[in-house]
């Protein structure tokens, strides 16, 4: 395993989400920005079922350039499986921006907090904390699940019942949109998870 002295503290939150859906991590200094997808899959609790890429800067700003898996009909300025966090998030207060599922477009803010020393004793990425779900996949970005809520607390709406079967749940009490555990949170190792992407995605 490659030794690290640094490690990032990082607040992961979903763009334009109100109350806001966030979570603070703990990743190794050297994690490239593939690693980092994985760990903010994980925290965050989406499926990986998406395409994704990052962004150096605000994307709605000219001057911002990606950092995503090469794909033959994407242009990608940089490799993720090769650009390292600390290339860009060198002091704290930097930030840069992730985008997953191009349609449902998820925008998540990505700030540096701090930066730690690592403790050998420790396990790496770690959650330290966070607040509310992350919405269901393929639900149709922030304004999709704002309705999906409304929906599932409104049993006269015409697609209460449909909306419930949909997620799954019998009872709209099980639909909580402020539940989270952070020990609930299991990390992948991204190395397992690099593998299963370049078997899937080599051109």
């Amino acid at each position: 395993m490659e030794k690290f002295a640094k490690t990032l503290q990082l607040k992961i939150s979903l763009h334009g989400s109100k109350p806001l859906i966030w979570r603070e991590i703990i990743v190794p200094v050297n994690y490239s920005f593939f690693d980092l997808h994985v760990a903010i899959q994980d925290s965050m609790g989406w499926t990986d079922s998406h395409l994704h890429q990052f962004f150096t800067e605000s994307p709605y700003k000219d001057r911002s350039k990606n950092i995503a898996w090469p794909m033959p009909d994407m242009d990608v300025d940089m490799d993720e499986r090769k650009t390292k966090i600390n290339e860009l998030l060198k002091k704290e207060k930097d930030s840069a921006f992730y985008e997953y599922d191009f349609g449902d477009s998820w925008m998540h803010k990505i700030e540096l907090r701090k930066i730690l020393d690592a403790d050998p004793k420790e396990k790496y990425p770690q959650i330290i904390a966070g607040k509310n779900s992350c919405p269901p996949e393929d639900c149709g970005s922030l304004w999709g699940y704002y309705d999906l809520v409304k929906i599932i607390n409104n049993p006269k709406h015409k697609e209460h019942k449909n909306m419930m079967e949909w997620i799954g749940i019998d009872d709209p009490k099980e639909f909580n949109p402020e539940y989270f555990d952070k020990e609930e949170i299991v990390f992948e190792n991204p190395k397992k998870v690099l593998k299963e992407y370049e078997k899937n995605f080599s051109f």
